[in-house]
């Protein structure tokens, strides 16, 4: 099974809700489909999560990442994945 994941789709506070990240996903979707990747997988953050379902994705385990990592920052987020048809 061809697979693909999403490393990241951030949208700023300034073009929420201008409907940018729904036309993202619509060609993140045209795309996969034209590499016949049949499963796309993601870390969503926590205040993406909804977004992501929203579309299909389905959550595949618990939130991970710790809060700090060393000096570095991790995003804690949740893994997810949505079969491509």
């Amino acid at each position: 099974m061809q697979t693909a994941h999403l490393y990241g789709l951030y949208i700023t506070p300034k073009i929420l809700k201008m409907k940018i990240g729904d036309a993202m996903m619509n060609l993140v979707f045209e795309f996969c489909k034209s590499e016949n990747v049949q499963l796309l997988d993601l870390k969503s953050t926590i205040t993406a999560f909804e977004f992501y379902k929203k579309y299909g994705f389905k959550q595949m385990g618990e939130l991970t990442g710790p809060v700090r990592d060393g000096v570095s920052v991790v995003i804690r987020g949740y893994p997810m994945e949505k079969k491509i048809k």
